[in-house]
């Protein structure tokens, strides 16, 4: 795995744990060692994403370590590989915000949509970047409104 991958994961560690980590790597990373090591004594299923398998698991251990309910979405924006496209987007986090309803504490987790969003070619142009804060505010707006006030919700897109 690259370091990319793994400074992905350990963001997302801080962002879910921060009152143990500090926002410092060095803790997030022994967390991410951890989990790591369990997920490698379970054999990967062909449909599972990776990335998505790690973050469904750094949120099991939140869930056990509050004692609490609280639902975890995850939602590869890049799944298509046709880019972002707001139509079958807003269709995808609609079916996982309605799982979310119920809960008064949920995470979703949107992952690669920088992927999704830059062009080919790899290089960010202006518009591609004007692009990207769209999606993400595209987002922010069908979490927002698919939620109730009293709700906590926490958006992570990475």
């Amino acid at each position: 795995m690259t370091s990319r991958h793994n400074l992905k994961k350990l963001y997302f560690i801080n962002s879910v744990f921060p009152e143990i980590t500090g926002n410092d790597l060095f803790y997030a990373d022994q967390i991410r060692r951890a989990v790591e090591a369990v997920l490698e004594e379970t054999p990967l299923d062909a449909s599972e994403n990776e990335y998505g398998r790690f973050c469904r698991a750094v949120m099991a251990l939140k869930r056990k370590r509050r004692n609490t309910g609280g639902a975890f979405q995850y939602w590869d924006a890049n799944a298509h590989r046709e880019g972002f496209s707001p139509l079958w987007a807003r269709r995808e986090l609609i079916s996982l915000l309605k799982g979310m309803a119920a809960e008064p504490h949920a995470t979703l987790l949107v992952a690669n949509l920088a992927e999704a969003v830059r062009p080919r070619s790899g290089r960010w142009t202006r518009k591609a970047r004007a692009e990207y804060s769209e999606s993400v505010a595209f987002i922010r707006e069908l979490a927002r409104r698919w939620s109730t006030p009293s709700s906590r919700r926490t958006l992570i897109v990475c």
